[in-house]
């Protein structure tokens, strides 16, 4: 081959390299500008607007020496100062505005969707399998909640490092000779993402798996001193993080023999979010832990897992890259299959993005591999071969876009749940308090009713639900209903005054005036009547023929 064909050849695959970059920057972008006009839902209120520590960058110091949901239940044992460094970051830009945050979510979704595409085309050499795991990966619906979720950015940050710490060694495990420079900026890398979520200290046990699939032999006598690079930096944040939360890690949940069984439908359920794309749901309820038992379906959901390492194992050799990608996707699963505690909802669409890295390199290997397969007598192969992959991904693009607008706004969340009625309280319970406010009472008493009725659900929070039911019949203007609801809320909270006052105000309406009297009486015992409380309580007196008390 002449020069002038070796650098023509050259210039067609950079334009080759410019378009596929292209088209994945573009479907990852283009499913979720709809929802960039939305505003902060849900977790982003606590997180950024009532969360003084995430308004200044002169705060940044503090990040590192406090909990990631600062003023939380301490079950929920979070380390993340480096999301609350982004949030810093915005709002010194943009104050309290959701756009600029959707914005950078967006962004660095591109980003991660882009280094996608190049950690397939390094392991790879092939540009199609790296531009299909590029478009995989960006389309992918289950995305939408680290998207289209401002709050949900942890995974997408972490998972930016991971990559950018895995190319980082790549390069250096292919040089002649160890590299201290990459070394140091792979273990900064690994730091961040660490500090950006717990996944991030993955990272380590991603490089291993590389060498072991690839077979860098040559690089495994340097073990020592990728170990003196990456420990410090393992060090730094589990010292901050005990400093932080006074603890290394949370408290167990217990029921460890129940959250083994569950190991194997739980990978199943993660294993089809990755690979078939379906709508949003916010709640699996995949077999709950008190209730799940030693059954043949949860044996034979076993097997997935088992099969995914005999997977890993046989293809390393003869296979690599599907080895290598089905090490990702095993890795990556593992800490979030509940073998350790998680302390929430397992599993859960948000807890799959750092495996999907895997998923979508196995998916640009298949695509190719149908491609490739070309029978002789079927000239029109490479065209019904690129129709399946382009219908795949296009319904997965649906997906995403309509995905997205469920984290648009509380409204549109809330009405999703309404809608899918997820089998978890606390959601029914969110859904009808922002229901109510909106003004949608009928469906916020809906959300109410089936919060109260649900498995997990505290005496305290059937008490609050009741209670908010109830405003919600009085808006309705069912005062019988009301009453019953305020009632109801006494009987599971006895010391709850608001429910005790509200059902005061109900009787009074009933014009049940003793029944009303022993309400505000009994919320009295329990706090100090406000002046409007006490007048309420002085007509219920008079209107009860209690005069004497009426005058006092």
């Amino acid at each position: 081959m002449s020069r002038s064909e070796v650098g023509k050849s050259g210039e067609q695959r950079s334009r080759a390299q410019v378009i596929w970059l292209a088209a994945i920057v573009f479907a990852a972008v283009l499913p979720y500008i709809p929802s960039l006009s939305g505003g902060f839902v849900l977790d982003d209120t606590g997180l950024i607007i009532h969360n003084p520590l995430a308004h200044s960058l002169s705060r940044l110091g503090r990040a590192f020496l406090t909990r990631f949901l600062h003023g939380t239940e301490s079950q929920f044992h979070y380390y993340r100062p480096l999301i609350i460094i982004s949030y810093q970051i915005n709002y010194a830009l943009s104050g309290p505005h959701a756009f600029p945050f959707r914005l950078t979510n967006l962004l660095l979704y591109a980003a991660v969707a882009v280094l996608v595409y190049i950690l397939a085309k390094r392991l790879t050499g092939s540009a199609l399998i790296a531009g299909i795991a590029g478009l995989a990966f960006a389309v992918l619906p289950s995305h939408a909640e680290s998207v289209a979720f401002i709050a949900g950015r942890t995974d997408v940050i972490a998972t930016l490092f991971i990559l950018t710490g895995l190319l980082v060694f790549i390069s250096a495990s292919r040089r002649h000779e160890f590299s201290w420079l990459l070394a140091l900026l792979c273990s900064a890398l690994f730091l961040c993402a660490e500090m950006s979520k717990e996944m991030g200290l993955l990272l380590p046990a991603l490089m291993a798996a590389y060498v072991w699939t690839f077979g860098e032999n040559e690089r495994r006598k340097d073990l020592w001193k990728w170990t003196a690079a990456l420990l410090p930096s393992l060090v730094i944040y589990l010292l901050l993080r005990s400093h932080a939360l006074n603890g290394v890690a949370g408290q167990d949940s217990g029921l460890i023999f129940q959250r083994m069984l569950r190991v194997g439908p739980v990978f199943v359920t993660y294993l089809r979010m990755l690979f078939v794309p379906r709508e949003l749901a916010l709640d699996y309820n995949i077999c709950p832990l008190r209730s799940i038992t030693l059954s043949p379906i949860v044996l034979a959901a076993w097997l997935v897992p088992i099969g995914l390492i005999i997977t890993i194992v046989l293809l390393r050799k003869r296979n690599p890259v599907l080895s290598f990608g089905a090490a990702w996707i095993f890795l990556s699963l593992l800490p979030v299959v509940d073998i350790i505690s998680t302390n929430t909802r397992i599993p859960t669409e948000r807890f799959c993005f750092t495996a999907s890295v895997g998923s979508a390199m196995v998916l640009g290997w298949l695509f190719k591999r149908i491609l490739d397969l070309r029978p002789k007598s079927m000239q029109i192969w490479p065209l019904l071969a690129g129709v399946v992959v382009s219908s795949y991904l296009l319904y997965s693009a649906a997906l995403a876009v309509q995905d997205a607008q469920v984290y648009r706004t509380n409204l549109s969340w809330a009405r999703y749940v309404a809608v899918t009625k997820p089998e978890w309280w606390a959601f029914r319970a969110i859904a009808g308090s922002i229901l109510y406010r909106a003004g949608d009472l009928k469906a916020a008493v809906s959300e109410y009713e089936a919060a109260v009725k649900m498995d997990e659900i505290t005496e305290f929070d059937k008490a609050m639900a009741e209670n908010q039911m109830g405003l919600a019949w009085v808006g309705i203007g069912d005062m019988s209903k009301a009453a019953e609801a305020f009632t109801r809320a006494t009987e599971h909270q006895p010391s709850l005054a608001s429910a005790w006052l509200n059902l005061g105000r109900a009787e009074l309406e009933l014009k049940n005036y003793n029944a009303a009297v022993a309400a505000y009486e009994r919320a009295g015992k329990i706090k100090k009547l406000s002046a409007k409380d006490s007048s309420e309580l002085s007509n219920a007196y008079r209107l009860a023929g209690q005069n004497k008390k009426a005058a006092d």
